[in-house]
């Protein structure tokens, strides 16, 4: 106790009362001012209320002030002020006095109200501070909100605050998480996953299950790191979780991606071997990989096996296969499965179309395609953007932009809408009928539908004015892309402009050269490249301009301290130097002193040399050529050429005579191994397949074809490339009255129809399938032969086109 002195008057001094007096005072009024605090905030006054708690309480004691901040925070969060909530919570963190109901709080508050990033960083800043953070609930919570509204970053980084912290993740988020990192482009940030979701898998081994794994090795084969997804697959056995046949397909999906062909076929074995996975959705894993990886033979003999096991009434497999056979421009193989998917009952989608239409345009056979078109909309499927992307790209292929054309026009009348790929075809295929005028108008076209144009677009567009020999446009619009287009010239453009100008010659040429040298100056540049200056240096040896090729030699040719160093590739010198040498080889001799100089290698230096000789040599022959077939004067007798002047004639040497050789037939499929015959069931090994509409059995199987409800009649006229004699059924040709099934046969060689060849396994189909008895051997007829569409998918034509009024897709 405070003791008291007397004074001269014998009264107590008052020092020691006074201060008691002062910090009783103090403290009332303090705790006034936290009262009038929780007041405020229980009034929802809170700005009031945190003011008078900045500036009123700073002698509080410590849990009276947190009491107060709560209740703030809660007005807050009340009055939906969340960044001013957030700011105070900042506050508290910042002076070590947040408690975790409080956190929890505010975090609750920030995530319903979107605001992830504010919950990152307070989480993030609770961390850092080394307070308490929140439980396992709340910060799953967090993840969990994040990963709703698709805000992967903040999810992440909670993610990785959680592990840091020893909290425990809950591996749906995480498998969600890993699961968002496919459609990353950024390679650091699906690497930080990956590295997250490897630290998740070691700390939590107990939560680790097959929908972790298998979404870590569907991210691996996405990014194409087979070696890390080996080592996924080994951890998975020494965690004893058996894979699915989800994580085969998985992984086969990703052995295809990566073009590894053993490894699909070792897990396709080790499938089998276990009887695990193997079902129509794994079996077209397996069958995708194989086509990725060009053994078509190998996906068919798969799928032989799965027809043994009655698996393959599928129609993604037959699909599959249909975009095999189109890599391999194989148009006959996808009608026979088209065939026998009718005949199997297999139901045909949008898919197995497009994927037929795409086969006939690689094939150049668009009145096929028409067919498809046709038998597509007779079934009520009805074409997308896709389908009429494949059929304007045929057609300006082909140089047909009328009908290109038309379609554009068709499916913007159905309500579709023109992409960049539809437009850069409309594009090419006006510069390759050298219609500027038209490619022009696409061009606008585009640009009013507002689609961006790319640099493919604008090199095309180069290649149009070129074509029409508007030179100084083309180099015009290169100019205008950066400020006009905002589109930056890439290397794509370049180099289609110098190639453009190398074709030219001329003027074209020099302004080339010179393009080639104002891009060499640019700093920060990575332009030139070996190509650009490969085409201009070609160009000018072609058209002869030694001088501009010898000094851009010079140019790119300097020595290491220069950026031209090694940008002429070898070959390109090569033919140089063996075109100077015809022309001037003293020039062709001091520029291969330039190049030794340079320290060009003696191997190089060698065949330099053989191209010199072969030069000279081609000069001489071309000298005494001209020295030979110059013809003497003729005599003249009296001022008149005699008449035997015709015999100098007889000096020139005579030329072999031409005997006509016998045509060898290509064999356009190198690839197929010696067995592929033997294991494609429908081309060699099985019987003759019964044609869909060729008897009562073969229409019984098929499936019931809806009437024709919706044909546009504008897509009637602009396809009419069909032949005028469409197949009908026949009412005479079966002993039983029934239409007789018409032959699938192959067309010749180089049909002016289709120009589709005729391949040796297909022959060879012919000859098993004639001599089997099932299908007759067409006969010989005169006149003009049918094309392949009207042959081969008659019976398709027999089931699918009705005969009526609404049948108006007069294809």
């Amino acid at each position: 106790a405070d003791t008291c002195s007397l004074g001269s008057t014998g009264e107590p001094t008052t020092d020691s009362g006074r201060e008691a007096s002062t910090v009783l005072e103090l403290e009332t009024s303090v705790q006034e001012a936290i009262h009038c605090v929780i007041s405020l905030a229980q009034s929802d006054d809170p700005d009031e209320a945190a003011d008078l708690l900045r500036c009123e309480c700073e002698q509080a004691p410590l849990h009276a002030v947190v009491v107060a901040q709560h209740a703030v925070l809660e007005a807050y969060i009340r009055a939906e002020k969340l960044e001013a909530a957030f700011e105070l919570c900042m506050q508290m963190v910042r002076q070590g006095q947040l408690p975790a109901h409080s956190q929890e709080l505010v975090l609750r508050a920030l995530v319903q109200g979107q605001l992830h990033v504010r919950a990152a960083d307070l989480l993030r800043a609770v961390c850092a501070a080394g307070v308490s953070p929140p439980g396992d609930a709340i910060l799953n919570g967090v993840v969990d909100a994040a990963v709703r509204a698709r805000s992967y970053g903040e999810a992440w980084d909670v993610l990785e605050l959680l592990l840091s912290n020893g909290r425990r993740a809950d591996k749906y988020f995480v498998s969600i998480l890993t699961k968002s990192l496919e459609s990353s482009g950024d390679r650091r940030w699906v690497r930080r996953g990956i590295g997250l979701v490897d630290r998740f898998i070691e700390h939590q081994r107990e939560d680790v299950d097959e929908i972790v794994f298998n979404s870590l090795l569907n991210v691996l084969g996405h990014v194409g790191d087979m070696q890390k997804l080996r080592q996924t697959l080994n951890k998975m056995n020494d965690y004893n979780v058996p894979p699915s046949a989800v994580t085969y397909g998985t992984v086969v999906k990703a052995y295809g991606k990566a073009r590894d062909i053993e490894a699909v076929l070792q897990v396709w074995h080790e499938m089998r071997g276990r009887c695990l996975g193997v079902n129509p959705v794994t079996c077209g894993c397996v069958l995708d990989a194989c086509v990725k990886c060009g053994h078509l033979d190998k996906a068919m003999a798969i799928f032989q096996e799965m027809k043994l096991q009655g698996l393959h009434k599928n129609t993604v497999l037959y699909a599959t296969l249909i975009k095999g056979l189109a890599k391999v421009r194989d148009l006959m193989g996808a009608v026979h499965l088209y065939q026998e998917m009718r005949l199997e009952a297999v139901p045909c989608n949008l898919v197995t179309f497009n994927s037929l239409m795409d086969v006939c345009v690689r094939c150049g056979d668009l009145q096929t395609a028409a067919l498809f078109l046709q038998d597509m909309m007779q079934m009520g499927i009805e074409p997308d953007l896709i389908t009429f992307s494949t059929l304007i790209k045929g057609y300006s292929h082909t140089g047909e932009v009328h009908k290109a054309m038309a379609l554009a026009k068709e499916l913007k009348s159905r309500g579709l809408k023109c992409d960049e790929i539809m437009y850069n075809s409309l594009i090419d295929g006006c510069a390759k009928a050298n219609k500027v005028r038209e490619g022009l108008m696409v061009f606008e076209d585009m640009l009013h539908s507002r689609v961006s144009p790319s640099n493919i677009t604008f090199s095309i567009l180069v290649k149009l004015h070129f074509e029409a020999g508007q030179m100084a446009e083309a180099f015009r619009l290169v100019d205008e892309m950066s400020g006009r287009y905002r589109c930056a010239p890439s290397r794509v453009v370049y180099t289609v402009l110098l190639r453009c100008c190398a074709q030219h010659g001329g003027a074209a040429l020099l302004r080339g050269a010179a393009l080639l040298c104002e891009l060499a100056g640019k700093r920060n540049s990575k332009m030139p490249d070996q190509g650009m200056v490969s085409a201009i240096v070609s160009g000018c040896a072609q058209h002869l301009d030694f001088d501009t090729a010898i000094r851009l030699v010079h140019e790119f040719t300097a020595g290491p301290g220069k950026r031209g160093n090694n940008l002429v590739p070898f070959d390109c010198i090569k033919t140089l130097i063996e075109s100077l040498s015809s022309h001037d080889e003293m020039r062709a001799v001091e520029l291969m002193d330039h190049l030794r100089r340079k320290g060009i290698a003696a191997m190089h230096l060698t065949q330099l040399q053989a191209a010199l000789a072969e030069g000279r040599m081609r000069a001489s022959v071309v000298t005494n050529v001209a020295t030979a077939t110059i013809p003497a004067p003729s005599p003249r007798v009296n001022g008149v050429e005699h008449a035997n002047s015709l015999g100098q004639y007889s000096q020139w040497p005579q030329a072999a005579p031409y005997h006509p050789q016998p045509y060898v037939q290509p064999d356009i499929y190198p690839q197929y191994q010696a067995a592929y015959l033997h294991q494609m069931g429908y081309h060699a090994g099985y019987q003759s397949m019964p044609y869909v509409g060729g008897g009562d059995a073969a229409v019984a199987h098929a499936e019931p074809m809806p009437p024709v409800t919706s044909a546009s009649p504008t897509l009637s006229p602009l396809l009419s490339m069909t032949p005028q004699s469409l197949p009908s059924s026949q009412p005479a040709g079966g002993q039983d009255g029934s239409p007789s099934p018409a032959p699938i046969t192959p067309t010749a060689v180089a049909d002016k129809e289709n120009k589709m060849p005729t391949t040796q396994f297909m022959k060879e189909n012919m000859v098993a399938s004639n001599t089997s008895g099932n299908v007759p051997v067409k006969q010989k007829r005169k006149g003009k032969r049918a094309p392949l569409d009207a042959i081969a998918l008659r019976p398709m034509q027999q089931l699918s086109v009705s005969e009526g009024k609404n049948n108006n897709l007069c294809i």
